[in-house]
């Protein structure tokens, strides 16, 4: 394992690293790509940075897991095609069953009628576990993303549906209780989070 908390190729998974929570055992899994010099921390493998045109008040979660004690200094978003309107980034806990649960931080406005890189500073502690990043935004701005079909997933079975690499949902905001929410399998190319840490 790396010095930041994520597996190197090679390496068996150990799911006691991630607060004892059970996975599906891959054997390795390589780390999570770069984007803009942010880690997008669920592409795992993946080796295609692409766009994707959001769908406005459109919420995307997608998961990924923390190995040590780790605290994200940085988390953004990269708009390439501008369309006016207002985004959030959120970071989320999980329920017993893995899907998302409690909102633990959401970022102030980011302006998607303007391209470029778009952040926020959580400064959040996050002990081993599962995460999910979220995104939402009132417009059809157009983000850097990643097809994530081409690489590995986490193998964690969502909405009954093997190596689905996200949900979402149809909202304008993110919920701060997401444990009832009814999600939709997301199952190609999803928006690329970016985030930073420190240890």
């Amino acid at each position: 394992m790396d010095t930041k908390g994520w597996i190197y190729p090679g390496v068996p998974f150990d799911s006691s690293r991630v607060g004892g929570l059970s996975f599906v055992d891959m054997g390795s899994i390589p780390l999570p790509v770069l984007v803009d010099n942010y880690t997008v921390p669920y592409a795992i493998g993946a080796t295609a940075a692409t766009a994707l045109v959001l769908t406005a008040n459109r919420c995307y979660f997608l998961p990924f897991l923390v190995t040590t004690p780790r605290t994200i200094t940085y988390a953004a978003i990269q708009v390439t095609t501008l369309k006016a309107g207002t985004g959030y980034i959120g970071l989320y806990d999980i329920t017993t069953t893995r899907k998302p649960y409690n909102r633990i931080w959401m970022s102030s406005d980011l302006n998607m009628g303007s391209t470029g890189e778009k952040s926020d500073t959580p400064n959040i502690v996050l002990p081993p576990s599962m995460y999910w990043l979220a995104l939402v935004s009132s417009s059809a701005a157009t983000v850097r993303a990643m097809a994530i079909q081409s690489g590995r997933h986490l193998a964690i079975t969502l909405s009954g549906t093997t190596h689905t690499i996200g949900y979402y949902y149809s909202n304008a905001s993110l919920p701060t209780d997401a444990s009832e929410v009814s999600f939709t399998a997301l199952t190609a190319t999803a928006p690329a989070i970016g985030v930073k840490w420190s240890e």
